[in-house]
Formats: C-alpha cells, sequence, structure tokens
C-alpha cells in the first residue's frame, strides 16, 4: 500500500517567493529559507492567514532598513498554529507581528534592533521558547 507524504519541504529565495509560498502551502508544510534576505520599506514576509506552516529560516537573517510601517514576519487575522524558527530578525518597525491569530510558536529565533522586536495583539496561546530579544529601539 502507497502513502502519500504527510508534509511537504518547500524551499524559498527572497521575500515574495516565501509569502506565496507559505500562503499555498498545505497544513503541515515546512517553508524553508534558502537564504538572507533584505528589503526596503515593505513587509518581508506575510503568512496572510495560513495555518499551520512552519518557517524555518535555516539560521539566515531577514533584515530590513529600520522605516515605519514595516514588518519582519507578519502573521494577520487568522493565521493560527504556525511556527517561525531559527531566523535573525533585525532592523524592522516589528520583527515579528501577530494580529489576531492563536496558537503560533516562535522557536530559537533571534530579533534585535527592531523598534517593536515582537508585537503581539489580541493573541492567545503564543509560545516563545528559546529565542534572544535585545535592543528594542522602542
Amino acid at each position: 500500500m502507497d502513502y502519500l507524504p504527510l508534509s511537504s519541504t518547500i524551499f524559498c529565495y527572497d521575500c515574495s517567493d516565501c509569502s506565496q509560498k507559505i500562503q499555498s502551502a498545505s497544513p503541515g508544510d515546512t517553508v524553508y529559507l534558502n537564504n538572507s534576505l533584505q528589503i526596503n520599506g515593505s513587509t518581508c514576509i506575510d503568512f496572510n492567514g495560513s495555518d499551520q506552516i512552519t518557517l524555518d529560516c535555516q539560521g539566515h537573517f531577514i533584515s530590513g532598513n529600520d522605516t515605519d510601517n514595516t514588518y519582519g514576519i507578519s502573521l494577520p487575522e487568522s493565521s493560527h498554529s504556525n511556527t517561525i524558527q531559527n531566523c535573525f530578525i533585525q532592523d524592522f518597525r516589528y520583527g515579528i507581528f501577530v494580529n489576531h491569530s492563536n496558537y503560533n510558536s516562535i522557536l530559537n529565533t533571534t530579533l534585535f534592533s527592531n523598534t517593536d522586536n515582537i508585537r503581539l495583539y489580541y493573541t492567545n496561546y503564543t509560545t516563545i521558547r528559546d529565542s534572544n530579544i535585545s535592543y528594542a529601539e522602542g
């Protein structure tokens, strides 16, 4: 008897590619960031309502340019049960922004030099573990 895999391994290479692959992934999939990212004046990675997806940055950086209204990683309304792991996020207004989304995890992630490193807004049951958070400007 043949069995289909329960999840897929997906690689992404830039901000829009990562956002698109996360948004089209199936619950249980893992999206791996394959290189460090730099973006100017915008949101880098947007889950846009995706559920049960893991973003594994594999130790790569997600860097902004210290511009207002920017997000390193955004989990907007109804982005539930996701995991962000092994990331270095710097120089955004919000390093990670979680809005009206529940049961998300931030693991082994370093956030620094963001105005707000992590913003949890109307969010329940978020786990932050084995992470370093330092030098928030605001």
